[in-house]
């Protein structure tokens, strides 16, 4: 698996898939020509392993002039069964479990992620054969949340950030304090 990490990501369907055709989430990554390089080097070595012919993802433009790719992970698997649903989490740990705390809010336009993806092969069907990137998870380093009509929720979520690295930096301070003195 791969990570594509600190990237604007746009459009997400991550909590809830789209439904407008078959069910699937998926979101928009901004990318540039180094995220390209590398995402296509990737297929071409995974093309070559499962023989088929090598086609270079090309990103698309949007309407701010940025390239973006999407990834994309059904939610309906082709013979019959579901696919897991991918993991979305932040950036703050639980204490008693030391994992990440998973994201419910809905991520807006603008939001900054880490976007883990592997490649997988599909076909032959009526398209052909290709490779796609499967979305795995996504850790949101910074959120900009959904709906927000003015910048007042990403005001208070930013302080709310500030506000507990602040903590974070503190107990981390204490701790080292207290190590130096039983030294």
């Amino acid at each position: 698996m791969s990570v594509i990490k600190g990237v604007e990501v746009q459009w997400a369907h991550i909590q809830q898939p789209d439904t407008r055709f078959d069910p699937v989430w998926k979101i928009d990554v901004v990318v540039d020509d180094d995220v390209m390089s590398k995402i296509n080097k990737e297929v071409k070595e995974y093309s070559e392993t499962v023989g088929i012919k090598f086609k270079k993802i090309k990103p698309k433009i949007n309407d701010n002039d940025q390239k973006v790719i999407t990834l994309k992970r059904n939610v309906n698997r082709a013979d019959g069964g579901e696919n897991d649903a991918h993991v979305c989490v932040g950036t703050v740990k639980n204490e008693l479990t030391g994992e990440l705390i998973k994201i419910k809010d809905l991520v807006g336009n603008g939001s900054v992620c880490n976007v883990q993806y592997s490649l997988f092969k599909w076909g032959p069907n009526k398209y052909g054969t290709g490779i796609s990137l499967d979305l795995k998870g996504i850790q949101v380093l910074s959120l900009v949340s959904y709906g927000a009509a003015d910048g007042d929720s990403l005001k208070k979520r930013r302080l709310q950030i500030v506000q507990k690295l602040r903590l974070m930096k503190k107990n981390l301070m204490k701790k080292i304090l207290n190590n130096i003195r039983h030294i």
